[in-house]
């Protein structure tokens, strides 16, 4: 693997590892590998439609993988709304409906099957982003979310969902101003309603670029 960084990553319920895209010196790659559960061998899969770094990654549908915005150069204005869904039964790549506004630096989560949602990130122009966008498989249609309250834009944020998708906490993240976060709000996705839990209840996030959450 010749990436050095910015690629993404995504484990299927049958604990295969895909790595895709990153930054090289000699542009964006279009390479997407995986490893089998036990093994760190990386083996090359076909190339995504898209050459791209700072996506995101997410299963969909169990053995599906939905690749989300990036940049396809160093370059502001190329921040990308193209999407791409891997098969991995099929082993090949298609293109779906794009991004209602191109990101990168986001984050992307399947709250439900078919169903993924993106977060926040950083957009054309270089400037933050505080939207929200839902993505629905059947009908192959990007939706921007409408949230009773905004939140501080951020890039990076983390994401897990809970109560069987009804919820999703975000938490954590950069506002881009060497700056990390530790807020943590809770998307509830049948209403749209954002809140903000009480400050005992906040997470102390380490200072990084991906939060994680643990059980």
């Amino acid at each position: 693997m010749t990436s050095e960084g910015y690629h993404s990553y995504a484990e299927t319920a049958c604990h295969r590892l895909f790595i895709s895209g990153g930054r090289h010196s000699e542009g964006t790659l279009l390479e997407a590998f995986s490893a089998k559960a036990g093994s760190m061998r990386l083996t090359p899969c076909p190339c995504m439609l898209d050459a791209r770094y700072g996506h995101c990654m997410t299963v969909i549908s169990g053995d599906c993988l939905l690749v989300t915005g990036g940049l396809k150069k160093e370059s502001t204005s190329a921040f990308m709304r193209e999407v791409e869904i891997y098969d991995v039964r099929e082993n090949e790549w298609r293109s779906v409906a794009p991004l209602n506004e191109a990101r990168a630096y986001h984050a992307a989560l399947e709250v439900r099957e078919g169903v993924v949602y993106v977060f926040y990130g950083k957009g054309t122009g270089n400037t933050h982003i505080d939207s929200i966008e839902r993505y629905m498989e059947s009908t192959d249609r990007w939706e921007t979310i409408q949230t009773d309250i905004q939140i501080q834009s951020r890039i990076y944020p983390g994401v897990v969902s809970i109560n069987d998708g009804e919820q999703v906490v975000i938490f954590g993240g950069s506002n881009g101003k060497n700056s990390f976060l530790a807020d943590l709000y809770v998307l509830h996705t049948k209403t749209n309603r954002l809140e903000l839990l009480k400050e005992e209840n906040k997470v102390k996030v380490q200072t990084a670029w991906y939060p994680c959450y643990y059980d």
